[in-house]
């Protein structure tokens, strides 16, 4: 049995794995390397009997983040990403995960409805390359 380390790789107990950034590819990667550069997490594999080079697992280009400054209870969203098959994760002003839902007026605006007034940020990440993703709070997958 071989045991490799990847020293871009970091797991934690909770079994997440964290890549860290890489300013270039490997010019000599082993199969299965990851690099995580401008956004894009890449793998060195070979896929379907094609030639071995690297693939993007990730797709960010199709991203909006709104910042509200000032703490309301509705954010209004102009974020032109043409669908309503996304995923989204709020943050507080303190930084501090926040869950709401959003609803969508139409595919390039929606709201969000807090009980209480928050100012802070959401990122909403668009389905691009339509792998059927649907809409998700991350603030809710992580438990928080």
């Amino acid at each position: 049995m071989a045991v490799a380390a990847l020293s871009n790789i970091k797991m934690s107990i909770d079994s997440t794995i964290k890549v860290a950034a890489c300013s270039s590819f490997n010019p000599t990667p082993d199969v299965g390397e990851l690099c995580f550069k401008d956004g894009i997490l890449w793998i060195f594999s070979q896929a379907s009997g094609g030639a071995l080079t690297w693939y993007p697992l990730t797709n960010i280009e199709n991203t909006y983040t709104h910042s509200q400054s000032s703490p309301t209870t509705v954010w209004n969203i102009n974020h032109k990403l043409n669908t309503t098959d996304v995923v989204y994760q709020i943050f507080d002003s303190t930084g501090a995960s926040v869950v709401a839902n959003m609803t969508f007026t139409d595919a390039d605006n929606s709201m969000i409805t807090f009980g209480e007034p928050v100012a802070g940020t959401v990122t909403i990440v668009a389905d691009s390359d339509n792998y059927g993703m649907r809409s998700v709070d991350l603030g809710v997958m992580s438990g928080n």
